[in-house]
């Protein structure tokens, strides 16, 4: 644990009111930096957030879906493993959307 998390643990448990300027001014310098990004341009801010909530999203459904390890060794055929992954996700997405908003889907072949 931090000494950030603890400081903030222990202003809970003896009841005292310490400011948050006071326990941010303890914090880490990051922490800081972020509520002033916040409090500066909160849109921006908020639009940045929404892309890291996004991306953790997706990087979480991968998890559920393909459990196991790459199992390649080679990059170029982890590359590959890794690409045929992103399609499923994708191609579930797009399936999930078809049948639930209705989306007319186009699927066109290409094959050389």
């Amino acid at each position: 644990m931090s000494s950030f998390d603890q400081l903030i643990l222990e202003s809970l448990k003896d009841g005292s009111r310490r400011s948050f300027k006071e326990i941010l001014a303890k914090g880490f310098k990051a922490w800081r930096d972020m509520l002033i990004e916040f409090t500066e341009d909160t849109q921006r801010w908020l639009r940045d957030y929404h892309t890291r909530s996004v991306m953790e999203t997706v990087n979480s459904t991968m998890k559920r879906v393909a459990p196991t390890p790459l199992r390649k060794k080679l990059i170029v055929r982890l590359a590959t493993e890794i690409l045929a992954r992103i399609c499923v996700y994708n191609i579930r997405q797009l399936a999930y959307l078809k049948y639930t908003h209705n989306i007319p889907l186009r699927c066109t072949s290409r094959i050389n």
